[in-house]
């Protein structure tokens, strides 16, 4: 170059490289997908960026940057991985995969099959959400049990129209070591050979927390028959479940199931009912209910369902 002051042999140009930046974020959410402020379980997971160049790490709270770093531009594989054998991380799943922003204009990045492509200038950071499994258990059994098991009706005698109120209760219990929100409450009843259900009435149910302070959600005003034998949901959840233990319970000998009561001679039935069984002859109606529990097993919201 003409007249240079370095002289002619450093003639080499340089021109600037622009790089994307990228950091990855853990985010540890509750059930509704709300942030669990300060939990540090977090650091059993290592965020990784796979691509023409590599991030990964962890941190040691929700909601902290666990890798970042400029990149050269292309595609890019998101992942994560336990780093801690599977101890903690087993316990929970994701809650909401891979959405990315480019922090420079506020716009989001698209993200498909976990893969996302930068260029430029651009500023990405990328948030996985993962939330605990949880471990609900619901028991049902006998509203008023035989004294030698829970799960087995005690003689019901029916009214001189040979209508009778059968009767079981449904406990909903978290086994998962914190409070969790369940998903929807189902359960099925189907009328046994020889008993009817009475006309068109429907079942109602109602809630009890039983001292939890749980609430429920979507409960069922009224299902009928026909729902009701094909599973019919009793509550689309439960919220705010406290844990608890669960209580060990002995199944029904099915040798000891209902027998018939005849509508044209009403008389006092010997019917022991199995906790999955409620049913009446002509006239019927039937309550749902989640049990109190038994000693040693803590508290659990309780579902009545009545007709």
């Amino acid at each position: 170059m003409a007249n240079d002051k370095d002289g002619a042999d450093n003639n080499d140009a340089c021109a600037s490289v622009q790089s994307p930046q990228l950091s990855l974020i853990k985010q540890i959410v509750d059930a509704a997908g709300n942030q669990i402020a300060g939990s540090t379980d977090s650091k059993y997971f290592d965020l990784v960026a796979a691509g023409p160049s590599t991030i990964k790490g962890s941190s040691t709270s929700t909601g902290v940057i666990a890798a970042r770093g400029y990149v050269s531009p292309g595609t890019y594989l998101l992942g994560e991985q336990g780093n801690d054998g599977g101890a903690t991380s087993g316990t929970y799943k994701v809650y909401a995969s891979w959405s990315c922003t480019d922090t420079s204009t506020g716009q989001p990045v698209s993200v498909t099959g976990s893969q996302i492509t930068l260029s430029g200038t651009m500023n990405v950071q990328c948030v996985i959400k993962n939330t605990r499994t949880p471990k609900v258990h619901i028991v049902k059994t006998a509203a008023t049990p035989t004294t030698d098991n829970a799960h087995i009706g005690a003689t019901i005698k029916p009214a001189t129209d040979g209508a009778f109120l059968a009767s079981y209760k449904m406990t909903v219990m978290n086994t998962s070591g914190f409070t969790t929100t369940t998903g929807a409450i189902t359960d099925g009843f189907a009328v046994p050979a020889g008993l009817l259900w009475e006309g068109t009435k429907t079942a109602t149910v109602t809630y009890d927390a039983n001292g939890t302070g749980a609430t429920v959600t979507g409960l069922a005003s009224s299902l009928t028959q026909s729902a009701l034998s094909s599973f019919a949901t009793l509550a689309t959840s439960v919220n705010n479940l406290p844990t608890t233990a669960p209580s060990p319970s002995r199944s029904p000998s099915p040798s000891s199931w209902i027998r018939p009561c005849r509508p044209d001679r009403p008389r006092a039935c010997s019917t022991p009912m199995p906790s999955s069984w409620a049913s009446a002859s002509r006239g019927h109606r039937w309550t749902a209910r989640t049990p109190r529990p038994t000693r040693g097993s803590g508290t659990s919201p309780r579902l009545r369902t009545r007709i």
